[in-house]
Parts: C-alpha cells; structure tokens; sequence
C-alpha cells in the first residue's frame, strides 16, 4: 500500500487542507494526536499535552522531544505505525508542559525590565 491509501482508510482519521490558525487550534485541541511537520504545532500540541508526531528528521524545539508529548518521527512509516500503535493503546509517553511555558512570560519580562531601570 502506499501511505495515503492506508491513512484514507484508517478509521476515525481526516486528512485536511491548511486551515486557519484558531481551527488548527481546535482541531488539536479535540484530537487523539496529531502528526506534522511544524515545530509550531509541537509546541502547542505539548500545550494540549497531545501526543505529536514529528515528521522530520529533526527539530528547532528540542524541548517538546525532551519533556513534552513530541516525537521525531522523520519519514519512517514503521515509526509512524508504532507510534501510531502506542498512543491508541495508551502506551505513548506522557509529556510535560515544560517549565516556562506558564503563560507569564509578559508579566517576567516586564519584572526584569523594572530591575533594570
């Protein structure tokens, strides 16, 4: 089988068109996991604590691969299976939201700005 005969039939799965930046963030939000090739959906998929396949052969955040729910999966379609597997039998990692990633960023910034001047 070629990859995106197997995915069509997979049930349960969509394969979509790009959409906006607030659907892509529902979609995620709602989804069992989410596989790309976009660092920035790995951040937020380790936001919604959703297991994301990495479809590259690495990443510019490391940190979703090393505390989150992030996962290089490069082009393997063996790895893509097995993780696939893993996640729909619970036996996926679990990641963390890492440290900073608080949502305080703004109110840190501005702290230290006023210890500066």
């Amino acid at each position: 089988y070629r990859l995106r005969e197997r995915i069509v039939a997979f049930p349960g799965l969509r394969i979509l068109e790009p959409v906006g930046y607030l659907e892509s963030l529902a979609l995620q939000k709602e989804s069992v996991m989410v596989v790309s090739d976009s660092a920035g959906l790995q951040e937020e998929s380790t936001m919604f604590r959703k297991p994301c396949l990495t479809m590259r052969p690495n990443t510019e955040r490391p940190v979703t691969v090393e505390v989150g729910s992030a996962t290089i999966v490069d082009l393997d379609p063996g790895l893509v299976e097995q993780k696939t597997l893993e996640v729909i039998e619970g036996r996926y990692k679990t990641g963390q939201v890492p440290e900073l990633w608080d949502g305080k960023t703004s109110e840190r910034i501005v702290d230290l700005i006023d210890r500066l001047v």
